[in-house]
């Protein structure tokens, strides 16, 4: 297996989405993306992330999102608004991330453990294509 590439990944302009909270983690991320082809028009047409946190208790709660138009004229269909803010990121790229589930806990797991990410920060998936995602950590300034 190839390691794990960190690369350092900028966020020039905020990117508005609108999201969907899984009920568990792993088991309910595909039924919340589901949600999202339900309720989202033109969701296909949108650019795909992932969002995931630990709450209050340690577990670990995740968000499927898309980008949210401007053709939305402000709708957020029901579901919650989030802002992806600028800033410094370090990322790793997993290709074919679906014939190896456990590559984007890896992934996770060796950002997470860099001594300079945003301890209020989250975990981003910014989905490249059907098979590649690119998974991020923000860092401090």
């Amino acid at each position: 297996m190839e390691a794990l590439q960190i690369k350092p990944f900028a966020i020039d302009a905020s990117i508005n989405v609108i999201r969907f909270k899984a009920t568990a983690f792993p088991a309910g991320i595909m039924a919340a993306y589901e949600k999202l082809d339900e309720v989202v028009p033109d969701v296909t047409k949108r650019k795909h992330y992932g969002f995931s946190q630990p709450n209050s208790k340690g577990e670990i709660e995740y968000w499927a999102g898309v980008e949210q138009l401007p053709s939305d004229n402000g709708n957020y269909f029901g579901l919650e608004p989030f802002t992806i803010v600028t800033g410094n990121y370090q990322s790793i790229l997993v290709t074919d991330f679906k014939s190896n589930p456990f590559l984007l806990r890896q992934a996770f797991k060796t950002l997470t453990a860099l001594p300079e990410i945003d301890p209020n920060g989250y975990c981003l998936e910014m989905m490249l294509s059907q098979t590649d995602v690119l998974c991020l950590v923000r860092v401090l300034q």
